[in-house]
């Protein structure tokens, strides 16, 4: 696209935003093809809107949310220190600005920016709608880089401009400025010979007047302009010693602002704002300050161009008066490596890991990842620069960094298996993990460095889990993982997890498990450290899953909030997958929707098995029983291939509380079958600890294929259960009636009293046992089936239609199928949307609840309007409400 073209499509862009609608506006291209001075025309076009710029530098540290913190320093926003924080900071931004006047978001060089400060502008665009908010970037082709970002731009509302050369206008506009006698003959062929390029064309015209260049044309011999390295070394020849001493320690100093008394130093000039004038008049510096207090080259090609003429020797003096002035010490470092004059120094590689090591404590790999390869550059032996090599790789794949990383670095030792390893597991693929590192014997892991020993141990322990490996051979591995003396932050929360939830399937007692899992502890005593809270959302976990949804609630309430606020990792969504089960199973049917949409909705690549398995209660929610169902065959075909007990006890029990919602009889019977044969009987599992709601569920799952022995053997495993919940003997009683139904007996008038006096703090389990009443009265004939049925009807938590294969009638009956085909039309974003609505929230509780801005709120109701043929919040609550998404269930 030309220049002329591509300031329609931005006008366009500007238009829509003022309208109401968030615009995603890339700007593509190679080096030199005025790519800024678009952007620069748009800072300049956005009359009424507030703007916010940031610029990517190509030398600069890759310090995460870097690019983020100079977008937002104007603001006052938190500084955030992971990705879900920054999206909730950018929101509530968002949300206070766009109301007074359109937000701008400029970033130029996108391609040199940090990979966090992107995750987050796209977690943010990926949940805005209504808003004024324009976000413009200008970038070099990506390639695999910033992958989330290229995904985002498939979904969201953008625009891309791929801009080509200068217009053959454009190009006249730029020589007639240089000299008004320009003919048009001349400019069209200055416009062929350098394809539009806009730097290639200052180039020529800064280093020839109009009429020699003429005259060239005219003889078919106009210069090349590829060959811009001796163009601008001829020029910098022409200019005095001092201007061509400080461009080339501009060159040397890199690309970003520096001041100009630091670039003189470095130059070793007198006269240095002389010289800089010098190269302001020239058009290949520019200046800012009213007394040229800071300076840098006019644009990075023209500093590469003039830092490849640079002779070695010169520029090794230059980099190593950089290194005793320069501030920054990553800086510092990198100038010293470029002075160098031998091959190898053990003292440079020394401080290069060590600010690698201190980088990587911090969080921040990328960075430790490149001075770890700059080390390898001045390591002598060969073994020891391999082995850095390796270890920069672990740190790309910790950094979500694909550019930098390849998945096989070839010699095949334990560092190259722990990169390999490491992606797997960040892709849940724990059983390809685990076979990477299984083959390591311990002779090999002992002749490791302590923290390279422990990565393999503890990644290793952590991929077993996953794959469903036995638990000694897993603690052989935490075991020793805890005996070595450098142990590797980055991978402690994969130690915690994994002795956790081994030690509780194993060997753990009751009360040694609740101890380890922090029962009892003061939350906030809890969420005042950063393992504290990673305690505290495990101990929510673990309710949930036991059936306390009221402490559950309470745990991953707090651990969820603390998320938003940098105070624990997202960890793809799983804390707020099992805060929406804990919702269902509290009967917050609304609550439960939308916890699960944040978890589901973030853009990552991939979905966490544990997640996944939740998901389908979503669809369940929002009516969409099919969807449902297929989500638990995918489930059960992961765990076919990573047989995670984690997963499997999730999956299990969400499932049974599915088919127990909306199963036919033959549903039911089939999911026993299956599970028996794909996974094995679930009765004779090797697991010590276990979660009782998943007990209780087994034993009714027994009765659905009449297996009354086995139902007896679940229902005594429940009331072994020393911290039994409060429903539990009721459980065990809904058990026995579904026993004696077997055996023919009415046990109808047993779970009418379950469902009127018990499951009181599991108000799904007492809508279940009340449809299971009306199901046994319909059995024997009973004359208060029907009313039965309504008490059930009013009682039910899912919103589907179901048809029971023996009676040949639907279960539920909570919505007449046209109510729930007009709600299927929703968007699962408007359903959770919906679903909040009819439990009375107003637009900021729904957007804090969503994590999205009052105005996506608006947004997504005016869009419900449309969709139902509804016009008020009432009517669409009482249309949710009719179509069962009732917003709690009665305890």
């Amino acid at each position: 696209m030309d220049n002329a073209g591509a300031w329609t499509v931005v006008q366009q862009a500007i238009e829509s935003v003022t309208r109401g609608r968030p615009t995603v506006l890339v700007i593509e291209g190679e080096a030199g093809l005025g790519k800024s001075r678009l952007m620069k025309r748009l800072s300049r076009g956005l009359d009424g809107f507030e703007v916010h710029r940031a610029f990517g530098e190509p030398d600069a540290p890759d310090v995460a949310f870097s690019t983020l913190r100079e977008l937002t320093a104007s603001t006052g926003i938190a500084e955030p220190v992971n990705a879900f924080q920054a999206v909730s900071e950018l929101l509530a931004l968002v949300d206070e600005r766009q109301r007074v006047q359109p937000l701008a978001f400029l970033i130029d060089d996108l391609q040199w920016t940090d990979a966090e400060s992107i995750r987050a502008l796209a977690g943010l665009l990926r949940r805005v709608e209504g808003d004024r908010l324009l976000v413009a970037v200008a970038t070099r082709p990506l390639g695999r880089a910033h992958s989330e970002w290229q995904r985002m731009l498939r979904d969201a509302n953008s625009v891309v401009i791929q801009l080509g050369g200068l217009t053959v206008d454009e190009v006249g506009e730029i020589a007639r400025e240089a000299d008004p006698s320009a003919t048009d003959e001349f400019v069209a062929a200055l416009h062929e010979h350098t394809a539009g390029n806009p730097l290639h064309v200052i180039s020529l015209l800064g280093e020839h007047t109009v009429a020699s260049l003429t005259e060239m044309a005219d003889a078919d011999e106009l210069p090349a302009p590829l060959e811009l390295a001796q163009h601008v070394e001829s020029r910098i020849q022409s200019f005095s010693p001092d201007a061509g001493e400080l461009l080339s320690a501009l060159a040397v100093l890199g690309d970003g602002w520096v001041s100009l008394d630091t670039a003189a130093a470095v130059a070793g000039v007198d006269d240095a704002r002389a010289a800089a004038r010098v190269l302001t008049e020239e058009r290949l510096v520019r200046t800012r300050g009213a007394t040229l207090t800071d300076i840098r080259i006019f644009h990075s090609v023209i500093r590469a161009a003039v830092y490849e003429v640079i002779p070695d020797a010169r520029a090794r003096r230059l980099h190593r008066a950089a290194a005793e002035r320069v501030m920054d010490p990553s800086a510092r470092l990198r100038h010293r490596l470029a002075s160098m004059d031998a091959a190898a120094d053990p003292e440079l590689a020394a401080e290069l890991v060590a600010y690698a090591d201190a980088q990587h404590t911090a969080a921040q790999y990328r960075e430790a990842a490149r001075f770890l390869r700059m080390a390898a550059t001045v390591t002598a032996q060969r073994d020891a620069a391999d082995a850095l090599l390796q270890d920069a790789q672990f740190e790309s794949v910790l950094g979500a960094d694909p550019e930098a990383y390849r998945e096989q670095v070839g010699t095949g030792d334990a560092r190259d298996r722990l990169v390999v390893a490491l992606s797997f597991t960040d892709r849940a693929e724990w059983q390809r993990g685990w076979a990477v590192l299984v083959d390591l014997d311990d002779d090999t892991i002992a002749a490791l460095p302590d923290r390279i020993a422990f990565r393999v141990r503890v990644l290793r322990a952590f991929d077993a889990m996953g794959a469903g490996r036995p638990a000694p051979e897993i603690f052989a591995d935490l075991d020793a993982a805890e005996r070595l003396r450098d142990a590797d932050p980055a991978l402690q929360r994969h130690l915690l997890f994994t002795k956790l939830q081994v030690s509780a399937w194993t060997f753990a007692g009751e009360a040694e498990f609740w101890e380890m899992s922090g029962f009892g502890e003061e939350r906030s005593v809890l969420a005042s450290t950063r393992q504290g809270t990673a305690l505290l959302a495990w101990r929510g976990i673990n309710h949930a899953l036991d059936g306390t949804p009221e402490e559950a609630i309470a745990d991953l309430s707090t651990a969820t909030a603390l998320i938003g606020t940098g105070g624990l990792d997202f960890t793809e969504g799983t804390y707020h997958s099992m805060l929406g089960l804990a919702h269902y199973l509290a009967g917050d049917v609304a609550r439960a929707g939308a916890s699960i949409e944040v978890s589901l909705s973030t853009g990552l690549a991939y979905t966490h098995p544990v997640s996944l398995a939740i998901s389908g209660l979503r669809e369940l929610l929002g009516g969409d029983a099919r969807t449902s169902r297929a989500i638990m065959a995918e489930v059960r075909a992961g765990l076919l291939r990573n047989r995670y007990k984690g997963a499997m006890l999730t999956a299990d029990t969400v499932d049974l509380l599915v088919l127990a919602a909306v199963g036919s009889d033959a549903e039911r019977r089939e999911w026993v079958r299956r599970r028996r044969i794909e996974l094995g009987d679930p009765l004779v599992e090797d697991l010590n600890l276990v979660p009782t709601l998943w007990l209780g569920l087994h034993g009714l799952a027994a009765t659905w294929v009449d297996d009354a022995v086995a139902a007896k053997e679940w229902s005594a495993r429940l009331q072994a259960v020393a911290f039994g919940t409060e429903w539990r003997d009721a459980m065990v009683a809904w058990i026995a009636a579904r026993v004696s139904e077997l055996g023919g007996t009415d046990a109808t008038d047993a779970l009418a009293a379950f469902a009127r006096e018990e499951f009181t703090s599991i108000p799904v389990l007492r809508g279940l046992v009340a449809r299971e009443a009306a199901a046994s009265a319909r059995r024997h004939g009973r004359p208060d089936a029907a009313q039965l049925r309504l008490e059930a009807d009013a009682l039910v938590v899912a919103v589907a239609v179901a048809e029971d294969a023996t009676a040949g009638e639907p279960e539920t009956a909570v919505a007449t199928e046209s109510d729930i085909g007009v709600l299927a039309a929703l968007s699962d974003r408007e359903r959770a949307v919906v679903a909040l609505v009819a439990g009375g929230m107003s637009y900021a509780q729904i957007a804090k609840e969503l994590y999205i801005t009052r105005s996506t709120v608006g947004f997504h109701l005016s869009n419900c309007y449309a969709k139902t043929g509804t016009h008020t919040r009432h009517e669409l609550a009482d249309l949710a409400r009719e179509a069962g998404m009732s917003p709690r269930l009665p305890v």
